[in-house]
């Protein structure tokens, strides 16, 4: 997925760190009405059935070094959002996110105060990610996401630290220690700009989005692996949500497609 191999250990650490859907509430859920984002969000219009599709494209004046080891990012991402559910004090939404023959879920959850986008969602720093066998445990978040009142109004910091645990194929017999992972999540809130995606051009805004990462093994958590600092600048055009993506790592995504459900064609 990332183009350059010093962006492969983050990307491991991103995929780890998937936020776990919360527990089943005691509370009868009820689903967010049609056509209503979740939370009121224009900048990232979350409604049930709502689709998006990304194709990839490298971006301006990012150069590949001959010789250079990287992985070549998918095609094409398609996010779709499952199930939109209100329980009065929080909304969670449910978000199907695939590529290649990988699909993950992610589930996002807003209050009146700041939507949390686990980092394992396209929507996180503009990247696709999904740890498969991997469990995550002692989950902690500190800071803000993105904040509902103020649209992507204003920048934030947040933290996240836990506890991966990863299951090793069937049969292999390997053993693979646990791991202990910090991340942050630094988001600068730029002006509007005029974007071109692969849908036409857009009135949005950029978000210019660095992760630092370290991960330290159970057995040696006194000698931490500090990660190459990644991150992307993402355009949010209201009504519609993230329209493009340019990462530091040398990959793009501009959106193809965006379906609404109930939505005239």
């Amino acid at each position: 997925m990332i183009r350059l191999k010093t962006g492969l250990p983050v990307l491991l650490a991103l995929a780890a760190l998937a936020a776990s859907p919360g527990g089943a509430d005691a509370k009868k859920k009820k689903r967010g009405k049609a056509g209503a984002p979740a939370c009121g969000l224009a900048f990232l219009p979350l409604v049930e059935g709502a689709e998006w599709t990304y194709e990839h494209f490298v971006p301006p004046e990012v150069e590949i070094k001959p010789g250079s080891l990287h992985q070549n990012p998918p095609d094409v991402v398609k996010i779709k959002v499952l199930k939109v559910e209100d329980d009065g004090s929080k909304t969670r939404i449910t978000v199907e996110e695939s590529w290649r023959k990988v699909t993950v879920q992610n589930q996002l959850v807003c209050t009146d105060k700041s939507l949390q986008v686990p980092p394992t969602s396209f929507f996180f720093a503009g990247a696709p990610g999904g740890g498969v066998g991997i469990k995550l445990e002692n989950l902690q978040v500190e800071g803000e996401s993105f904040l509902p009142k103020r649209g992507v109004g204003e920048s934030t910091y947040q933290e996240l630290k836990a506890l991966a645990v990863r299951t090793p194929g069937e049969g292999t017999g390997a053993e693979i220690p646990p791991a202990r992972l910090e991340v942050e999540r630094k988001m600068t809130v730029g002006g509007r700009q005029e974007v071109e995606s692969a849908m036409g051009m857009h009135r949005a805004t950029r978000v210019d989005v660095v992760v630092t990462a370290r991960a330290a093994l159970e057995s040696t958590k006194d000698k931490p692996y500090n990660m190459p600092e990644s991150g992307a600048a993402m355009w949010f055009a209201s009504g519609v949500g993230v329209v493009r993506v340019e990462s530091r790592l040398g990959y793009g995504w501009k959106l193809s497609e965006h379906k609404v459900a109930g939505a005239e064609e």
